[in-house]
């Protein structure tokens, strides 16, 4: 009993030792953990104030979309009008549009172009703000199970933005190129038809710009979710999916900073057209001076009357009828 009592005192002595080695350890691991989640923390806290700096910006960038939507809505129904001015031109053999309000709709194309690139800029400091706040996450969370990587982030994004491809773009922009070069080229006789044809083109292109800065909004939208979640309330459990969300903002704003750097490609290419148009309308000339289409049918009447005047020098001509009088 004694022999087996000692040997009893041995194994508590030796459990006892051994457990207080893991209560060591235990502990140890508690103030590690300890330090680091302190740390993680305090890096979130800091990716945190980032991230409701970039929600600033977004909502510029959202007004400035609805802003220029709403100029391309009175550009489009200004083209309308043209068009309808130009089909009275061809009965009327007077030229309609009035040059002012083409000067007034080429202004609001540089306009929309104006905020198209403050949009840009909005959303180019909102990405430099997300992308702050990545890299103050720490390093460890980029490997984190559960965690995506910046690329698996870009491909989740993948099917929330639908967007007209660059190259189709670059097709407008051609198209718009070789129509500015026949109005260019267009004669006294062309230019009404030509110039039909042209105000069609550019509404066409206005539909597009509204549809890019439409899906452009919606983007803006999926942003401010995403801003609005990681802006709420935070616990441990729930840190892989905010990082995943960061990352995925990221990639968002990439995104929307290539998508919109093709509308002033396509604006500056439309104002070119409407810049074109508005000095051919302007520099209509006949006999070298510059006339309204009205203007060249009086003129032509008037020398047709002189000509008969002077060669049946005994018929008189009543011009404002475009008659014969009696013999004299």
């Amino acid at each position: 009993e004694m022999w087996r009592a000692i040997r009893l005192y041995d194994l508590i002595s030796n459990f006892a030792e051994e457990a207080g080695k893991l209560s060591k350890d235990i502990i140890d691991l508690f103030q590690a953990s300890s330090g680091d989640m302190t740390s993680i923390w305090s890096q979130l806290s800091t990716a945190y104030d980032f991230i409701a700096d970039s929600a600033e910006n977004l909502k510029g960038a959202r007004q400035r979309c609805t802003d220029a939507d709403a100029k391309c809505s009175t550009l489009l129904t200004m083209t309308g009008v043209f068009e309808k001015q130009l089909h009275l031109s061809k009965s009327s053999h007077k030229l309609m549009v009035d040059k002012d309000d083409m000067e007034f709709a080429r202004n609001l194309i540089l306009n929309v172009n104006a905020l198209v690139d403050n949009c840009i800029s909005e959303v180019e400091t909102m990405s430099l703000f997300v992308k702050k706040g990545i890299n103050k996450m720490p390093d460890k969370s980029n490997n984190s199970e559960g965690t995506e990587t910046k690329d698996e982030a870009g491909m989740h994004l993948q099917h929330l933005f639908g967007t007209k491809p660059k190259a189709e773009v670059i097709t407008d922009i051609e198209e718009l190129n070789h129509y500015n070069a026949m109005i260019n080229n267009a004669t006294l006789e062309t230019t009404v038809p030509i110039g039909l044809e042209g105000f069609s083109l550019i509404k066409s292109k206005v539909e597009l710009v509204r549809d890019l800065l439409r899906q452009t909004q919606n983007n803006l939208d999926v942003c401010f979710t995403t801003i609005d979640s990681w802006l709420g309330e935070w616990n441990l459990s729930a840190s892989p999916s905010k990082i995943n969300d960061m990352f995925r903002l990221y990639q968002s704003s990439v995104f929307l900073e290539r998508h919109l750097k093709l509308m002033p490609l396509l604006l500056q290419s439309m104002l070119i057209v409407m810049q074109t148009m508005q000095e051919k309308i302007s520099n209509l000339k006949f006999d070298g001076y510059p006339v309204e289409l009205g203007d060249v049918m009086g003129n032509a009447v008037g020398k047709l009357a002189d000509g008969i005047r002077s060669s049946l020098s005994y018929i008189t001509i009543d011009e404002d009828r475009y008659t014969c009088g009696s013999v004299i």
